[in-house]
């Protein structure tokens, strides 16, 4: 039995620390051969968009612990479609799809708007094992930022690929629907947590942008793009014909801290695993309940049994599952 086929992608772009520490720690095991399709520049909250009529170039990048890496021109999703149905690598094929590893939270509903999570969700809709990753820390601006993280991962990882016989037969259980990951700001960690969604998220406070307000950026756009987002910022002194300048600065947060949820777990010292399916319709009857839902029993006697082997490997705990 070979190394797995692992391909990598993200929405902070190709150059982003997350990923950078991602790829080095898959690449460092005999397990994974680790390809990378990324986006060429960060590209959050593009949640499942996708580039139409237009090309897209892909350019060649060293990156440590890749055999191939390419940074893509296009969004998240499109990255892994590229790799997934596209002359990008030798082959098409792909055993394990790993988004991220994301500077920031994608707990909640920020789900919904992220393109860390479309890329994992276009490998799933195309029927590919996937897992979304995300660091709750949007000040790590280093590789060695996402070091603790990336452990675990590769601990998941591994376990995932541990049991059964055959060509890792626990991966086919993953398929449709993404494992979503999200890290604590600080380790040690206590280790994994199985939590739901919650309903968390940020409220954006739109305010109108004038010569005197420009310059007054804030958060992680500032820390991670300096200049080149200033050199994107409109002509706000052009007010001709009734233009006006807008920027969406974060609001409040509507944090969802109920138990056994994803930003409760975090927020606790966990690394939480939320398993995410693709279809978004409300289920209103026991006949498409039981359709619906037919694989979710496997995939969480899988998500389960690989939290506890790689939370032995790492010497940690595991809360929330239910017994195997």
């Amino acid at each position: 039995m070979g190394p797995i086929r692992v391909l990598v992608s993200n929405d902070d772009g190709i150059a982003a620390p997350g990923i950078i520490a991602l790829v080095s720690a898959l690449g460092a095991i005999d397990l994974c051969d680790v390809y990378v399709s990324a986006p060429a520049q960060e590209r959050s909250a593009s949640s499942h968009a996708i580039t139409l009529g237009q090309h897209i170039t892909g350019s060649p990048v060293a990156t440590q612990g890749a055999i191939e890496a390419y940074a893509i021109d296009g969004k998240p999703a499109d990255c892994t479609m590229l790799a997934l149905h596209g002359p990008l690598f030798q082959s098409r094929h792909f055993d394990l799809v790993v988004s991220g590893i994301n500077r920031g939270d994608n707990l909640g509903l920020h789900v919904i708007y992220s393109g860390t999570v479309g890329a994992a969700q276009e490998a799933a809709i195309k029927g590919v094992p996937a897992i979304a990753v995300s660091l709750d820390n949007y000040k790590a601006l280093t590789p060695d930022g996402f070091q603790a993280g990336a452990a675990y991962i590769v601990a998941f990882v591994q376990a995932l690929c541990s049991r059964g016989q055959g060509a890792h037969p626990q991966l086919s259980h993953l398929t449709n629907a993404v494992v979503n990951i999200n890290i604590p700001a600080q380790d040690p960690f206590h280790g994994f947590y199985l939590a739901h969604q919650g309903s968390g998220i940020v409220d954006l406070n739109y305010q109108q942008v004038t010569k005197d307000t420009v310059d007054q950026k804030e958060g992680h756009m500032m820390e991670a793009y300096g200049n080149e987002q200033q050199a994107k910022t409109p002509n706000i002194l052009d007010q001709s014909n009734g233009v006006r300048t807008f920027r969406n600065f974060a609001g409040e947060m509507r944090w969802d801290m109920a138990s056994g949820s994803d930003s409760w777990a975090v927020k606790q010292g966990w690394v939480s695993i939320t398993p995410l399916g693709l279809r978004s319709d409300i289920i209103f009857s026991q006949e498409l309940s039981k359709s619906a839902h037919s694989t979710h029993p496997e995939l969480i006697q899988t998500v389960t049994a690989a939290m506890h082997i790689a939370a032995h490997s790492l010497g940690v705990s595991v809360g929330g599952t239910p017994k195997l």
